[in-house]
């Protein structure tokens, strides 16, 4: 006998791995992250009806936490070694440094292109004396070259990447884009909720009048135009920033992209004012100020790809080869691979087949 009508399903082969699918991720989520005791978890637990078919027992709720916890740290560990080993026989490196506030401000300083964190240091505050130590010891323990970093673009951080990093200072794109997105697109959601309000009192009226409903959805219908407006906006400053033209895969320089972004910023104003919006912290203007300091890395990236092919023995044919149909495919298939975005994805790919087309047609050129 069954206590229960689903205990059938747990009795299954599938049914018994998810349930322990299911008490792991409770553990992990709510008694590891979160906090929670292993009393609340054995409630939990209880109130699903599985103590019949997987063991929630208080201690053994907590000897399960406890080895979960040893497997995540020995994890840690591992990856931690193998990161370290993988940078230490980097001949260059590209770096993030920023701060992030929990119980305490911890300073951050990781490589971009594995993901290891060269500093992770708890201190007291976070100027640039502060900074100072762990970066001397990082640059100590390792004997290669930075090629830029990227920050925030805090006064302290730009010293940090200028006088002790001795490269240049990135500022972070994300950072500018979030603020943005607060600023602007804050402002239109707040409409939007506001409209949907009215449109609830509306409806909920005896005898509505009719001229009244569509004038709000004639504004929400504005409001989802703007916010798509804007959308699209975000995408095309995104899109610009790279070391090829996202149209056409050609080589792009520096001043290229920062012309670019400067009408970017054209259009963002002209938005703002079409919309009527505020913009009260200026991120439009914010955006605007730090444009060289973002596209900065197009230049620096493209300095990386010259000396490299300098110190090879190729010949001039065959390094405009590399320079304007190799590299063009390869970053374009990077690109794809790493974006998650549909509308991204689509723009990234449509410029991969063109790169893809571009390497065929030379292939074919050059076999005749």
């Amino acid at each position: 006998m069954y206590p229960h009508p689903e205990s059938l399903l747990w009795d299954t082969s599938a049914g018994e791995q998810w349930l322990n699918r299911l008490a792991v991720a409770a553990i992990y989520v709510f008694g590891i992250k979160r906090g929670v005791g292993a009393e609340s978890l054995c409630e939990f637990f209880h109130k699903l009806r599985i103590e019949h078919h997987v063991g929630v027992l208080v201690s053994s709720l907590r000897k399960i936490q406890g080895e979960l916890e040893e497997k995540i740290l020995s994890c840690q560990i591992e990856q931690q070694k193998s990161l370290s080993q993988a940078c230490e026989y980097l001949p260059a490196m590209c770096v993030d440094v920023d701060e992030t506030w929990l119980e305490q401000t911890i300073l951050v300083m990781m490589e971009l292109g594995s993901g290891y964190l060269l500093v992770e240091e708890m201190a007291a505050d976070h100027s640039y004396t502060t900074w100072q130590k762990p970066v001397q010891a990082v640059l100590k323990q390792w004997g290669g070259h930075i090629q830029y970093c990227v920050n925030d673009s805090a006064k302290a951080l730009i010293k940090l990447a200028l006088n002790d990093l001795g490269c240049p200072s990135i500022a972070d794109l994300f950072h500018a884009m979030r603020k943005l997105t607060q600023d602007l697109a804050l402002e239109l959601d707040h409409r939007w909720v506001h409209l949907q309000g009215r449109l609830r009192n509306w409806q909920a009226q005896v005898m509505p009048d009719e001229t009244v409903g569509q004038t709000i959805q004639a504004e929400l219908s504005s409001i989802q135009a703007a916010q798509a407006d804007f959308r699209q906006h975000l995408m095309r400053i995104s899109l610009e920033l790279h070391p090829f033209d996202v149209e056409t895969s050609s080589a792009q320089t520096t001043q290229q992209v920062t012309t670019k972004l400067a009408q970017q910023v054209t259009q963002l104003k002209q938005f703002k004012q079409t919309h009527h919006l505020k913009d009260a912290p200026g991120g439009i203007d914010q955006f605007s100020r730090q444009i060289n300091d973002f596209c900065a890395v197009v230049d620096v990236w493209w300095q990386w790809v010259h000396q490299f092919l300098a110190a090879q023995t190729l010949t001039e044919p065959f390094t405009n080869w590399i320079t304007t149909v190799l590299l063009p495919l390869c970053y374009r298939h990077y690109q794809t691979q790493r974006t998650d975005k549909p509308a991204l994805k689509a723009y990234y790919q449509a410029a991969y087949q063109q790169a893809q087309w571009a390497t065929d047609s030379s292939h074919h050129t050059d076999t005749q």
